[in-house]
């Protein structure tokens, strides 16, 4: 059985990793465009141009920005609604959690069209709140399954204790998030900033060139300008935040194994 489950990890890893093995060989290309699929000589062209063109140092700036900030107010939307649902059995946050997931069914460009006719009737098209609120409407749904399926799985006694002992329910929702789902909520955040940062229907219909992301930039005249440059961007990107992940587990991990 063990080797059954190595195994079926081992293909998951792989299935995930060969597209980012491929973004990662295309931003080597000497050429742009659709040539960049047929030629094979390794360059560095592109890598110089992430490098010394400013516009995508912004774009990654604006991208990280908007990410981090997008999994934060998601997460604080639709956090006190799982802790409800799951420590309180309130019907209402269930619903309200269940509502959020939903909207996961429906294909992200029809979202993105209605997203687009909303944004452009309040005159927010191209505008950092526009494009935050596009966001959420990913990251609330992502963060809305992430909780609820942790949640719904972990036992409830640190909490029910707390409670036993006189603390009130802040301080006992508390308690027991923090002692079980630290991880939970690591990786809930590292999944709606993806989902933020590489959601690519948002920056097509949501947003320009006034507030520029790294999908916007890579994707500006996509049928007719394909750069590597922008598989150089979201190739650095990439090791960058697995570095910073991968580090902040460790540490937790570290501590969870003292305690």
């Amino acid at each position: 059985m063990n080797r059954y489950r190595t195994f079926l990890a081992v293909m998951l890893l792989l299935i995930l990793a060969v597209p980012l093995f491929g973004i990662a060989i295309l931003s080597f290309s000497p050429t742009y465009g659709m040539d960049i699929f047929t030629t094979l000589r390794p360059s560095l062209r592109w890598w110089q141009e992430l490098w010394f063109d400013d516009s995508w140092g912004i774009a990654l700036i604006s991208s990280t920005l908007m990410g981090c900030g997008s999994a934060l107010v998601a997460i604080g939307v639709t956090l006190p609604a799982a802790l409800a649902w799951r420590l309180e059995g309130s019907s209402t946050a269930r619903n309200a959690l269940l509502l959020a997931a939903l909207s996961l069914t429906f294909p992200p460009v029809v979202m993105a069209v209605g997203l687009y006719r909303t944004i452009i009737k309040a005159g927010l098209f191209d505008t950092a709140v526009g494009l935050a609120l596009a966001h959420l409407s990913f990251t609330v749904p992502i963060c809305a399954v992430v909780l609820g399926a942790r949640f719904r799985t972990t036992p409830t006694d640190l909490y029910l204790t707390a409670k036993s002992l006189g603390a009130g329910k802040v301080s006992s929702s508390i308690r027991w998030l923090l002692a079980t789902q630290r991880m939970t909520l690591l990786g809930c955040f590292a999944a709606a900033v993806l989902t933020s940062i590489s959601e690519v229907t948002v920056a097509l219909y949501v947003t320009d060139l006034a507030v520029p992301t790294i999908a916007r930039r890579a994707l500006t005249g996509v049928t007719r300008d394909l750069k590597p440059t922008g598989f150089a961007a979201l190739t650095a990107w990439a090791i960058i935040l697995y570095f910073l992940i991968s580090l902040v587990m460790n540490r937790l991990s570290r501590r969870r194994a003292t305690v």
